[in-house]
């Protein structure tokens, strides 16, 4: 089968050899393993104190990907979702926790008023 799309946010991209992306193939959600030298990538994701994630934009244009190669599956379920959710949150609060610590820390330090 053929593919042409768009999928951002895909992180470590730059350094993968292969991408499982999620796509509707005849109205049933699926996956398909591609390799990465056969797909796009875009610097679209320019988020402050994210680089280090390596998430970019894929996009496939015309892609050949063979039928076994992809696999028919059931859409992540609301529960799958909050748990993926949670789990990229507890990383951003936690770094935000830290550089505060570390300002108040360098403050007090410094000797700096308010």
């Amino acid at each position: 089968m053929r593919i042409s799309d768009r999928w951002p946010n895909v992180s470590g991209c730059e350094d993968a050899l292969w991408a499982v992306l999620g796509l509707v193939v005849d109205g049933v959600y699926s996956f398909a393993v591609i390799l990465v030298a056969d797909l796009g990538i875009e610097g679209t994701w320019h988020m402050a104190g994210m680089r280090g994630t390596g998430s970019r934009t894929v996009v496939a244009d015309d892609v050949l990907v063979p039928a076994e190669r992809v696999a028919a599956t059931s859409p992540f379920t609301t529960a799958d979702r909050m748990l993926y959710s949670m789990t990229v949150l507890s990383l951003v609060v936690g770094a935000a926790l830290g550089a505060l610590d570390r300002s108040a820390r360098c403050s007090r330090r410094t000797g700096s008023r308010s």
